[in-house]
């Protein structure tokens, strides 16, 4: 089964994040180095910790979609980690996992 990120093969979205970037990033040395680009509705994000791969974020503004790929610095093999759709995401008005909550911050600011 050949893995695709709207209709386009996953292995071609994440080289073309990654070649597109790769020039961009302020050092491969370093400790850890960032980049983000756009094009059309796609907007990619390379993130680059020293002796880890580099991870790719690719999002998708139309689909409301990311997907998340590895990148081998030594062989560069592309390794799909994840995808999702950000949809109901995006629909919740709160999600957090400790407090003080959204509204108990509401709830205290003078009115």
């Amino acid at each position: 089964m050949q893995c695709s990120l709207f209709g386009i093969p996953c292995r071609t979205v994440a080289a073309a994040a990654v070649a597109s970037l790769w020039f961009g990033l302020p050092s491969l040395a370093a400790p850890e180095s960032q980049s983000a680009g756009t094009a059309g509705n796609l907007i990619t994000h390379v993130s680059a910790i020293e002796g880890q791969p580099l991870v790719v974020t690719v999002i998708d503004t139309n689909q409301r979609a990311m997907a998340v790929y590895f990148v081998d610095r030594q062989t560069g093999e592309i390794t799909l980690r994840s995808v999702r759709n950000l949809t109901w995401d995006l629909q919740m008005s709160n999600f957090n996992t400790g407090k003080p909550l959204p509204q108990d911050i509401r709830s205290g600011l003078p009115k």
